[in-house]
């Protein structure tokens, strides 16, 4: 079977494909732990821990900032897990992107930590 969905029913569906020894190619679907400990799925795009390397190599040696904040969607798997990558190798604040009511927080939290540059992940 190929798949064109993101990450989410993916990570659903290769929980049935070792059950049913169903091979699945998920060609859009990069959270990594879609091939973990299966053996019916294969996945075609970089996953998040690949893209989350590029993105903070080229963030810190090419853009040359330290201080960034990185909004996330904490439902959403791809953006949490690229977040998580991402901050795990910056070490920055990561902000909950739908936390609408604390936008002052947040807002105050960018001055007083200096932040230079924002990420989205979504």
């Amino acid at each position: 079977m190929v798949t064109f969905s993101g990450s989410g029913p993916v990570l659903a569906m290769a929980k049935k494909a070792n059950a049913c020894q169903t091979p699945i190619t998920a060609v859009l679907a990069i959270h990594p732990d879609i091939t973990k400990e299966n053996d019916y799925v294969n996945q075609i795009c970089f996953d998040n821990i690949f893209q989350g390397n590029v993105a903070v190599f080229f963030v810190r040696d090419d853009l040359l900032v330290e201080r960034m904040a990185i909004f996330k969607t904490p439902d959403n798997s791809h953006s949490s897990n690229l977040a998580a990558d991402f901050e795990g190798l910056m070490g920055k604040i990561t902000i909950d992107a739908e936390d609408k009511a604390h936008c002052p927080v947040i807002i105050n939290t960018i001055r007083n930590n200096q932040l230079k540059y924002i990420v989205k992940v979504y």
